[in-house]
């Protein structure tokens, strides 16, 4: 977002980006740097939470692309 003269608003340097469960958000990364927290939020509706497949369907996002954004490193601490 710019101001009226066209040039952007100074910030504090946080980032903030919103994605969908399934919209490829593995190695999600800004230049260098990686997500400092995640939230996660109406990840099921109604039907999804009833079937089983589909419950491990995104247990398997959130371990598997969710939880290793913030890298290797500090993957243990998690």
């Amino acid at each position: 977002m710019n101001k009226k003269d066209g040039t952007p608003f100074k910030t504090s340097g946080s980032l903030v980006t919103c994605k969908g469960i399934t919209s490829g958000i593995r190695g999600m990364k800004h230049g260098v740097l990686r997500p400092t927290l995640v939230l996660l939020d109406d990840l099921q509706d109604i039907e999804s939470a009833s079937n089983p497949t589909q419950v491990q369907k995104i247990m398997d996002i959130i371990n598997k692309d969710v939880m290793p954004l913030a890298g290797e490193e500090r993957l243990s601490v998690l």
